[in-house]
């Protein structure tokens, strides 16, 4: 309750607006000829809205996808004012794929109030993070968004050499291909063995 009541008008409505700047409580009194009456009295607290600093990975965005290995990815926020943070992830499967929706993700992280997380089990896809920092039922803050993009590592097959790997001609025709291979092929070529 209150000591020190001001008046905010009079009206023949059951509502008005208002918009406190501090901690304030609130009545209303119903007046006539016959007698005065109160309402019960509600207390609104006015706090900061909360604040959030910038979103960054503690390595590339590029991370490799190891065989046999956990996938981590560090994420740290530079700052944050708020009495809570929620992390949130969506993913994608290849460059062209559709998001998803931002949800938390409950299987690698969890609502924490801790301002970096590492988020593990990572499959190979795109991933976009970012943080909800929250005070009450204030407006959320949103950080920036980071992505990961998880990729398998480099790996070729056989190669082979047609029409062959002997010739007598100083200049020979030949076509090189493998068998299989993912990222990016490199063709190269040595005289020696060691120098390529």
């Amino acid at each position: 309750g209150g000591t020190t009541w001001n008046a905010l008008g009079t009206s023949t409505t059951p509502s008005i607006s208002a918009s406190p700047t501090a901690q304030t409580s609130y009545r209303i009194s119903s007046v006539n000829s016959c007698s005065r009456t109160a309402s019960n009295v509600i207390s609104v607290a006015v706090n900061p809205a909360p604040t959030i600093g910038s979103l960054t990975l503690t390595s590339s965005g590029a991370v490799c996808l190891n065989a046999g290995a956990t996938t981590n990815a560090n994420l740290s926020l530079s700052s944050y004012s708020a009495t809570g943070l929620q992390w949130q992830s969506r993913f994608k499967d290849g460059s062209a794929g559709a998001w998803s929706s931002w949800t938390t993700y409950n299987s690698l992280m969890q609502n924490t109030n801790s301002a970096s997380i590492t988020v593990g089990n990572l499959v190979e896809r795109y991933y976009e993070f970012r943080v909800l920092a929250q005070r009450s039922s204030c407006i959320d803050q949103i950080s920036n968004t980071v992505q990961v993009i998880v990729s398998p590592n480099a790996a070729v097959g056989q190669l082979t050499v047609s029409p062959g790997t002997e010739f007598y001609s100083s200049s020979p025709a030949l076509t090189l291909s493998v068998s299989s291979f993912s990222g990016n092929l490199s063709y190269e070529s040595s005289t020696n063995g060691t120098t390529w």
